[in-house]
């Protein structure tokens, strides 16, 4: 299994940036204070959500290899 992502200062800095241009018109009401913390919760919800995401994907992978690999096998069982 590889090693869960996580993002260094600089890129944390970078998704920040891009999520608050994305979402900027409706923060506007928001004190910048509050802007950061809310820019900064969504990187990391962004960040779990990739962990997670990648887990699944790796569990899924891994099963479908054991699927594959048995039904090769009583396949090849079957012809001999």
């Amino acid at each position: 299994m590889k090693p869960e992502k996580i993002f260094s200062v600089k890129e944390r800095r970078e998704i920040q940036n891009k999520i608050f241009q994305a979402i900027e018109a409706e923060m506007k009401t928001l004190s910048p204070e509050i802007q950061h913390i809310l820019c900064d919760d969504l990187v990391t919800a962004f960040q779990n959500r990739l962990i997670v995401l990648t887990r699944v994907n790796q569990d899924t992978t891994e099963q479908w290899k054991e699927t594959v690999l048995a039904d090769t096998e009583q396949t090849y069982i079957r012809q001999v």
